[in-house]
Formats: C-alpha cells, structure tokens, sequence
C-alpha cells in the first residue's frame, strides 16, 4: 500500500490505497475522492468512518460521461458528480475507511 499522511476524518492520519486502487483508479480520481472527504468534514464538522464512492458510466447524448456518486450514512449525505469522458472510464464501488488509526481506500471486491 502506498501512503500519505494527511487530515482524515478529523485527525492526523495515515492514509493508505491498496494495490488495486494504485493499479486500476486514476490518480486524479483518487486525489478527488481524498478532496471530497475533506471538504465534507470543513463543511459539515464530521464525516462517518466509512465513506463509499460508486463509479459508473452513463450515455448523455451521444457522449460518455463518468458519474461518480458519494454517499455516507451518519450523518446521512449523497451527492452525485457527472463529468464528460475521453477514455473508458471508471466503474465499480470504492469504500474509504476510517479505523481510528489510519484511513484506508479500497475498492469493495478488496474488503
């Protein structure tokens, strides 16, 4: 796993990806979700330990578009992104999760 140390979920932590994150997520991607969770927290004042980004590719007139939607449960949140593609996209479910010692992002088949 690679790392970084960085604000997670509230405190200084350690976050961490597996390989298969390295492997098969852009970079730009990942610094995304890692900017999403952030401001959730500047926003909000917390974030639940566990936060789940779901990737799909959509079909707007004629053009590919990756949808990207964040959600946690507590407090309840979800907001869906949608941008044009030039490649083949991302699919596929991502979980970020906060163990109290580190933050760690993981596709769902890795869990």
């Amino acid at each position: 796993m690679s790392e970084t140390t960085k604000y997670c979920f509230g405190e200084e932590k350690k976050r961490y990806q597996t390989k298969g994150i390295d492997e098969r997520m852009p970079m730009e991607y990942r610094v995304t979700m890692w900017m999403l969770i952030d401001e959730l927290i500047r926003e909000k004042g917390n974030a639940d330990y566990l936060q789940v980004f779901e990737f799909s590719v959509e079909e707007e007139n004629g053009e590919k578009i990756q949808k990207m939607e964040h959600q946690q449960e507590q407090p309840e949140y979800q907001e869906v992104y949608r941008w044009k593609l030039s490649g083949a996209g991302v699919t596929g479910t991502v979980f970020v999760i906060d163990d109290d010692e580190q933050c760690v992002m993981l596709w769902s088949s890795e869990y």
